[in-house]
């Protein structure tokens, strides 16, 4: 190491003129977005190869809200969101690299991860909602095999609600109920506590929300009427996804969510976790 490296290692001053804890925490939340979207890479694959074949099958609004800029920009909107995709897939793969990550080992722990975390959520849920004292909803038994479509779009959109309501909508709450906090308190530490909480429980409701006709209805045909329990079970599901994404990241949080849709497809339901 150069003298003057060794005099920035002293100072805590990274050679790109970063402050040392600074520079890890940036490379720490980047990696952990790298390794989460390269690990929901096949829940991605399925959704679009599904959504392609299938184009008048109901889509997810979480994707129906990413492509939107692109609906008033190209004759198809799909391209845009693919190229989204390869971008975001570039640079994911070109920070694991630049790491030296291991990139197969990594992943595959990151779903199995997820496929534990879905076991445990049916249990948490009814918990949560025990705790809240809510009767658990009632979920509809398939009346059939489901298709492979219809089972590819309902997998592979977890992909796109953890991208737009864990990693997005929480990232936006947090900055601004922070600085609104900090304005409102001047104690910085207090400020991010409650912010935190802010964001967590606002992606939770936001998530259960999107589900709702009178919300959907404003992107796109497609929701389902407002039901209390119903509404609770989402919010108790998006708060336990919020977790453990802060916890786990979002590569867990995905195959978790995509596991659990899976479960409910094939006729889990409140009754099968009791």
């Amino acid at each position: 190491m150069s003298s003057a490296g060794v005099a920035n290692a002293r100072s805590g001053v990274r050679s790109n003129g970063l402050p040392a804890e600074a520079a890890d925490g940036a490379v720490g939340v980047e990696r952990s977005l790298a390794l989460g979207w390269i690990a929901v890479l096949p829940l991605v694959l399925v959704y679009e190869i599904a959504a392609s074949r299938h184009p008048s099958a109901a889509h997810n609004a979480a994707e129906y809200l990413i492509s939107l800029p692109f609906r008033a920009l190209l004759s198809r909107p799909e391209w845009g969101r693919y190229g989204l995709e390869l971008a975001a897939t570039a640079l994911a793969v070109w920070w694991i690299f630049h790491d030296e990550l291991a990139l197969a080992r990594r992943s595959a722990r990151i779903a199995l991860e997820g496929f534990v975390a879905a076991i445990a959520l049916g249990p948490v849920l009814l918990i949560g909602l025990h705790v809240l004292d809510i009767a658990p909803p009632a979920i509809p038994r398939p009346t059939g095999v489901p298709t492979l479509g219809s089972a590819a779009i309902l997998v592979g959109g977890a992909a796109f609600e953890e991208v737009v309501f864990r990693v997005a909508v929480i990232a936006a709450l947090a900055f601004a109920a922070r600085r609104t906090f900090e304005w409102f308190l001047g104690l910085p530490r207090t400020a991010r506590v409650a912010a935190e909480c802010v964001a967590l429980l606002g992606s939770a409701l936001l998530f259960a929300a999107a589900h709702l006709t009178a919300v959907v209805s404003l992107l796109a045909p497609g929701g389902e009427a407002f039901d209390s329990a119903r509404f609770a079970w989402r919010a108790t599901a998006g708060l336990v996804l919020a977790l453990l994404y802060r916890w786990r990241g979002m590569g867990v949080a995905a195959w978790c969510h995509a596991f659990f849709n899976l479960a409910l497809l094939l006729g889990a339901g409140p009754e099968i976790f009791l």
